[in-house]
């Protein structure tokens, strides 16, 4: 499988710090990047993890909360943030619009996750819905909100 091959050659080359950065699912989320959650992976320490991943919300393309009501988006989204599921997911928002800000620096890495407050009306409110700090060196996502 690709994910495996990919994987192993991160560590046969010992590549660190590595960033994924995806899109295009319309919903933000984080995870600890591993081949294997269940396997390799201890999501209370963040062994067995490669790096991380964010994944990155739409401004205004439709995402799950133009599908389904609110309520019916929110199960979902703890359904699937479940440990037992997705040990490796430490953020998950389906419902919002927003972008990410991904601050770089040399001793670590900022994500902050913002949201628009309305697409109906022309508004310029927007608020922090999560924030993670990953230090040089790590694989562990650190919550700060």
């Amino acid at each position: 499988n690709d994910q495996k091959r990919l994987t192993e050659a991160i560590q046969k080359n010992n590549i660190d710090n590595l960033i994924f950065v995806t899109g295009d699912t319309h919903t933000a989320w984080a995870f600890e990047a591993t081949s294997d959650p269940f396997e390799t992976y201890n999501p209370k320490t963040s062994e067995g993890a490669i790096g991380v991943e964010f994944g990155v919300t739409s401004i205004t393309s439709g995402n799950s909360n133009e599908r389904h009501p609110t309520d019916v988006v929110k199960k979902h989204e703890m359904k699937i943030a479940n440990s037992d599921v997705n040990p490796h997911l430490k953020y998950v928002n389906m419902r919002d619009h927003g972008y990410l800000i991904l601050t770089l620096d040399s001793d670590k890495v900022e994500a902050d996750f913002k949201i628009v407050t309305t697409l109906k009306e022309r508004d310029t409110s927007v608020k922090s819905d999560k924030k993670f700090v990953v230090k040089k060196g790590s694989t562990k996502l650190i919550g700060k909100l």
